[in-house]
């Protein structure tokens, strides 16, 4: 049953990379005693749990996401590395004040330079030796360090996600490892006070602080109502990436707030003006609106930085069939045969008509 969970994880999700290593090293503190023993006893599962990797390597390496994770792309493994140490120093910061929080981190600056994040970097560095410390010493508390670090690593090391450097969504797993310290301090704290003041004034803090966090939860929630307000929300905080507000301008565009979604995507094109996705979100609000010269403009522009995009190619040939230009439309319709040929049937039917 393990290996099968394990092998399920591989296809769904990165972070089950962590997860024979983990079970290893809980079963050397708390089962078997020592990692020996663990690897003698188990020594069929643990080979079990081999497959986790190939298959997890296989699916990463054929998967949607091989074009946005991995080397060779425009953001180095050192790079990226340096960067995670600040990413994780500032997801610490947000387990015990959890203000502001954001959906997306598209346009965390990445750290060129060691100097520029060397105090992150001795802290993640100091805390990963006293983790390693303690599993030597104080075994179940390096549990939760091993813990901490391992289910970060497959999204907070080496192994760049260039399109997005943070996420917050990475901590909730490792977060358990924070909460359990914790509560395991105060726990030790209020067993060793001979004040009975002391273990009540615990207690009463613990009450008014998950009080206090379920509202903040609550207000949280309210951001999600729609994507109007979540990427208002992401606007707010981060008002000169270009990401957020090319998805706050389509959400706008969805409910037909013409102007407000056409102000966002302006916006994002200036902050970006290489940003495929705004040209082209850009071009289909002009169509909506008749501006069709403005929308063959844009949808120019998403092709000229990415002549891969097919909607993008298909949107532009309909424009020009909206201007009696038939002739731009055959054009783009012989590209269109060589990159999707579902899109170049739709668009060869409309020639037709």
């Amino acid at each position: 049953m393990p290996v099968a969970s394990s092998l399920c994880g591989a296809g769904a999700k990165e972070v089950i990379a962590g997860a024979p290593l983990l079970v290893w090293i809980y079963d050397a503190t708390f089962l078997a005693g020592n990692w020996r023993t663990a690897l003698r006893e188990r020594r069929f599962l643990y080979a079990g749990f081999l497959l986790t990797w190939a298959v997890l390597a296989a699916v990463v390496s054929t998967g949607p996401r091989s074009r946005s994770v991995g080397f060779g792309f425009s953001v180095g493994w050192w790079d990226y590395l340096k960067t995670q140490s600040s990413v994780i120093l500032h997801y610490l910061s947000l387990a015990f004040w959890p203000h502001p929080l954001s959906i997306d981190y598209g346009d965390y600056p990445i750290a060129t330079s060691l100097v520029s994040v060397l105090p992150q970097a001795l802290v993640i560095v100091a805390l990963l030796g006293v983790s390693i410390w303690c599993l030597r010493k104080r075994p179940a508390l390096g549990f939760l360090g091993a813990w901490f670090f391992i289910v970060l690593a497959p999204s907070s090391s080496f192994v760049p996600i260039v399109t997005e450097p943070a996420a917050e969504r990475r901590m909730y797993l490792p977060l358990i490892a924070a909460v359990t310290l914790v509560f395991y301090g105060v726990y030790e704290l209020t067993r060793r006070s001979r004040m009975l003041r002391a273990r009540w004034l615990a207690l009463a803090s613990a009450g008014l602080i998950t009080v206090i966090l379920a509202a903040a939860t609550h207000r949280r929630n309210s951001d999600y109502r729609t994507e109007i307000t979540i990427w208002s929300d992401v606007v707010k905080n981060h008002p000169n990436y270009a990401g957020a507000r090319n998805n706050l301008g389509l959400a706008l565009l969805m409910e037909d707030r013409h102007d407000e979604g056409l102000r966002h995507l302006l916006e994002s094109i200036r902050l970006n003006p290489r940003y495929t996705k705004a040209h082209q979100n850009l071009g289909f609000a002009y169509s909506v609106l008749g501006r069709h010269s403005e929308a063959i403009q844009h949808h120019k522009e998403a092709l000229r930085y990415d002549p891969n995009m097919t909607h993008a190619r298909y949107q532009l040939a309909t424009e020009y069939l909206e201007t009696g230009d038939s002739a731009s439309a055959r054009n783009e319709l012989e590209i269109l045969k060589t990159q999707d040929a579902k899109l170049a049937g739709l668009l060869a039917a409309k020639l037709q008509n």
